[in-house]
């Protein structure tokens, strides 16, 4: 089951109930990233859409953490935890802002 998407081109970032995040290339079917992130115990109805940024994709996970992904070589390059919680951690609002 799917938590939340966005599509930009032939790009489909991806979060999953079981808190795996992907790119996926629609076109080609191939997945070009996935991370596996720690069990959340409880899910938000209201989850935040990843943000495609300029060079990187900011996709908002279950247990509280942001993985941004470099959108050339489709690798981890850092995550930003948010909140440490062990219930509702999920973050519900991420909001581009002039590419910043």
């Amino acid at each position: 089951k799917i938590v939340s998407a966005t599509i930009d081109g032939n790009l489909l970032a991806v979060l999953s109930i079981d808190n795996t995040a992907k790119v996926i290339d629609i076109q080609t079917k191939q997945t070009l990233f996935i991370n596996k992130g720690s069990e959340a115990f409880s899910i938000d109805a209201k989850m935040a859409q990843p943000l495609f940024v300029d060079s990187l994709i900011l996709i908002p996970t279950v247990d509280g953490k942001l993985d941004v992904v470099d959108r050339d070589s489709f690798t981890l390059k850092s995550f930003l935890i948010v909140d440490s919680s062990e219930s509702f951690a999920n973050i519900i609002y991420l909001k581009n802002i002039d590419n910043k």
